[in-house]
């Protein structure tokens, strides 16, 4: 409940229905998380590394719920800004095979690396789509918008990616900027 306060009560998009439990499957693969038609489930089981932790419910809520709001404020998501920060020749697997987009997708490895934050990914899968990069900024936006509006320097792809988020949720509701106040100038 704590997290999802951080979501104005009122706020058009935001799932009807949260289930958690052990495990979640889609056309028999093993998933994280899912949401659709207002719904988000997530699995909490041992299939997932770091599942059975808060800390992976959380971060699994956040980003549902970023798809979701996605899914219905789209039109105030610059995505034309988010894609110009882009490495060089970079295309995402979904842009390159577009029904990969609609398939299942199983994160994997969430490590990040170096190299991935110098070219502003935050984990290995967000290069799948730009809706898996931009849910990957904003599970952690909306758990400490501290670590990637502050801690990255406000030019670098993270710090201006971070930024392309934060605007996306101020966009949908102004009551989100006082999340944002202290962080991200």
């Amino acid at each position: 409940m704590a997290e999802l306060s951080r979501y104005p009560a009122d706020l058009q998009g935001m799932p009807d229905a949260i289930t958690i439990g052990g495990t979640l499957t889609h056309t028999g693969r093993s998933v994280g998380a899912a949401h659709m038609l207002g719904m988000v489930f997530i699995a909490a089981g041992d299939q997932d590394a770091g599942a059975l932790t808060d800390a992976h419910v959380v971060r699994a809520l956040h980003h549902e719920i970023a798809h979701s709001l996605l899914d219905v404020h789209g039109d105030k998501f610059d995505a034309k800004r988010f894609r110009e920060l882009l490495p060089t020749g970079f295309t995402y697997v979904a842009d390159q095979n577009p029904v990969a987009e609609q398939e299942p997708f199983a994160p994997g490895n969430d490590s990040p690396t170096l190299e991935l934050l110098n070219d502003g990914f935050l984990v290995p899968w967000a290069k799948h789509s730009i809706n898996e990069d931009f849910c990957s900024y904003s599970e952690v936006l909306l758990q400490r918008p501290d670590y990637l509006l502050d801690l990255f320097a406000a030019n670098s792809v993270v710090g201006r990616k971070a930024r392309v988020v934060r605007d996306f949720y101020i966009a949908i509701d102004a009551r989100f900027a006082s999340m944002f106040r202290t962080s991200g100038k």
